[in-house]
């Protein structure tokens, strides 16, 4: 029986993707209770050579190459190719605790759960641990809560490596991942969420989560970063229409909605921070307007100093954008 099928897309990677496939076969299970599907999504580096050649040496490893279709096409790709009870989503350049499966599934199997989220920290490209993202789920004192329950309470915590899903999920329900934009995991998590009845945290580290210079959430340039603020106005429309589509669950409708405002705080921090020319300004106003996120709502922030500071600065920047930012940012200097 394969309890696990562990999802890896592969894209470029030749540098990490032999230590993230390494610590995930350093494990305390037979091979043949848990399966590896690496799915090199067209890298044009050697990562196929590294995979092909790891491969080798394990039996529960299953290599599917093809042409690129960008991170959601490669995992739903693993998904249609899983044979697994549960399904993990592992990023091709982070790494996992050696001999750690066996309690993860232990946990998961006994306690008959839809979802097991579990601890991680952040490292380096070198492996040394630093701070850098945080992940404390809220279970209201709970052992074991709903999915819809945890995300109205954790919607900000939408990393899928750090849970196992039942696969079966995905399958009853036709939930795939959407194609070609980033935050895909914010997208989707409700969607999955809202067929979990039963989670339940594991306070253990298990995941390394690696901060690369060269990673896309790093990158400064601005064709990478206005594709990044469409993807963003994408997330805020599917969520939105996932929303209207929801009855009876009011505990994922009010997850949703204090998602919704924190993607507006994105928008408005991003149009206001990033190195945009007036063109691509003027065009991503246009989108803003089209799915009705401009002019820009109230700004959410934890900082009591910075939500006055963006909120005296809001009108201005709804009235005259382009003026309005090129002055704060020259103030700001």
């Amino acid at each position: 029986m394969i309890k696990l099928s562990i999802i890896v897309p592969v894209y470029n990677v030749d540098q990490f993707v032999e230590r993230c496939v390494l610590s995930i076969t350093n494990q305390d299970i037979p091979e043949n209770e848990y399966e590896i599907i690496l799915i090199n999504d067209g890298s044009t580096d050697n990562s196929l050579e590294v995979i092909t050649r790891l491969s080798k040496n394990y039996s529960n490893i299953i290599i599917h190459d093809q042409k690129n279709t960008g991170l959601g096409g490669a995992r739903n790709k693993g998904l249609e190719l899983a044979k697994g009870t549960y399904v993990w989503f592992i990023d091709s350049d982070d790494f996992i605790t050696p001999n750690s499966l066996k309690e993860l599934l232990s946990s998961t199997f006994d306690n008959n759960l839809d979802c097991l989220s579990f601890s991680f920290n952040c490292t380096d490209e070198a492996g040394q641990v630093i701070d850098w993202i945080h992940f404390k789920p809220d279970f209201n004192g709970k052992s074991v809560i709903t999915g819809s329950e945890f995300y109205s309470n954790n919607y900000h915590d939408s990393y899928l490596c750090f849970y196992f899903f039942k696969r079966s999920i995905f399958l009853d329900h036709k939930i795939y991942f959407e194609q070609k934009i980033n935050m895909q995991d914010s997208e989707i998590m409700p969607r999955i969420m809202n067929h979990v009845n039963r989670i339940m945290h594991l306070d253990k580290i298990i995941y390394s989560y690696v901060k690369r210079e060269t990673s896309f959430i790093n990158n400064n340039n601005s064709t990478v970063r206005e594709k990044y603020y469409y993807s963003i106005i994408a997330v805020n429309d599917l969520l939105t229409n996932f929303k209207s589509s929801l009855q009876n669950n009011d505990a994922l409708k009010l997850g949703l909605e204090k998602k919704l405002v924190s993607i507006n705080k994105i928008l408005f921090l991003q149009f206001l921070y990033n190195d945009f020319d007036t063109d691509t300004l003027n065009q991503i106003i246009k989108k803003l307007k089209q799915s009705k996120l401009y002019p820009f709502k109230s700004i959410a922030e934890q900082s009591k100093s910075k939500k006055i500071i963006y909120n005296t600065l809001r009108p201005f920047i709804n009235k005259y954008p382009i003026t309005s930012r090129n002055i704060y940012l020259k103030l700001r200097k």
